[in-house]
């Protein structure tokens, strides 16, 4: 039941994170969508022959307990949920062995835990489980109920608190063991900050955001001269006082226009030329003319601007501090989990993925 339910685990807190651990890969620059259903035909078929695979095929068991195909189908869809759209289906069938190790090394690494939790059970408080729940309510998208979501999760309530208690029980049991009894000392954050001190070297940069018009050099001179006209009446509203921010829901073509039309952060060495020559000089809340990239015409407006700066060790300290002390949690987790996986019985199937 837990798989079927995308969104409320990230609040469940640090240590479910530990147990996946927390590493961040760097994304392709590739933003084509992500289709899951071509995606899974790609990770639930053969290398070779197309033969229907079983749902409740054994792949490993942990002790006593059995992974199914079914229950790595699943991880892989949480997985390349994650992914969003980064990753092309092509790049997908490129990385196809490494998901699925790491898909099947984390549902070994859960039933270890779950195996652990069962000998020492956790009764989250009803009060926790009514919080997240609440959670989940206060973050729905404007205009989708509470019902429509569980509907479209195919649960229902008590189900999903039922799901919300089981997570919790792990988390609490995973932040026991992964507490961390003494903060780093001051040399330690010293040490970290001269290491990496250019992490504290902050650049000079403006956060905007944006209205797009697409117009490529694939497109006819016919849609290059409707698109530019367009944008120069766009513009004209917006001089004559239009709000930036219904221009973007009504008029812009790009991929985060339901999300403000977020343009992000831009340095003054970055890959827009014509656009940081121009969005330097002007203040928050004061908008460009119409510029011209190869993807098209924009209108930035300028949200924020970050002056150069050095972060100073007394200022970085907290972060710092916070970071060292995660990092000690995901080693005692990791040295947990290797205790665990000393003592089990683990047999994986020669090729999970057949």
């Amino acid at each position: 039941m837990i798989k079927k339910i995308k969104r409320y685990c990230s609040y469940i807190c640090l240590p479910l994170l530990l147990l996946n651990g927390c590493v961040k890969q760097k994304a392709p620059t590739d933003n084509t969508a992500l289709d899951i259903d071509k995606a899974m035909e790609i990770f639930g078929a053969p290398v070779q022959a197309p033969v229907k695979i079983d749902p409740n095929k054994v792949l490993a068991t942990v002790d006593n307990s059995r992974i199914l195909q079914k229950d790595l189908e699943s991880e892989v869809v949480k997985l390349l949920q994650k992914m969003g759209n980064k990753l092309t289906p092509e790049r997908l069938a490129q990385v196809r062995q490494q998901v699925l190790d790491q898909s099947m090394n984390s549902l070994i690494n859960r039933t270890l835990i779950k195996n652990e939790l069962a000998k020492a059970p956790v009764e989250p408080s009803p009060e926790k489980i009514e919080s997240l729940v609440n959670n989940i309510k206060k973050s729905l998208p404007e205009g989708l109920s509470f019902n429509d979501f569980l509907e479209r999760q195919g649960i229902d309530e008590p189900t999903l608190r039922s799901s919300i208690g089981d997570e919790l029980a792990v988390a609490e049991f995973l932040a026991e063991k992964t507490k961390v009894t003494e903060e780093p000392k001051p040399a330690e954050i010293e040490t970290f900050y001269k290491e990496n001190n250019k992490k504290f070297d902050i650049k000079e940069a403006v956060n905007a955001r944006h209205i797009l018009l697409k117009a490529t050099s694939e497109d006819s001179g016919e849609v290059f001269v409707s698109q530019k006209k367009k944008i120069k009446n766009i513009h004209a509203q917006l001089e004559n006082g239009a709000d930036f921010s219904e221009l973007i829901k009504l008029h812009s073509e790009g991929g985060n226009a339901k999300k403000g039309g977020a343009f992000g952060a831009i340095l003054k060495d970055g890959p827009f030329p014509n656009i940081q020559k121009v969005i330097f000089n002007l203040q928050p809340g004061e908008h460009t003319e119409p510029i011209k990239t190869k993807f098209g015409f924009h209108i930035l407006q300028v949200l924020q601007k970050q002056e150069a700066k050095i972060i100073s060790l007394e200022e970085a300290t907290p972060q710092i501090k916070q970071f060292l002390i995660q990092q000690k949690q995901q080693n005692l987790m990791n040295d947990y989990l290797k205790s665990l996986k000393e003592t089990a019985t683990i047999t994986i199937a020669n090729q999970a993925d057949e």
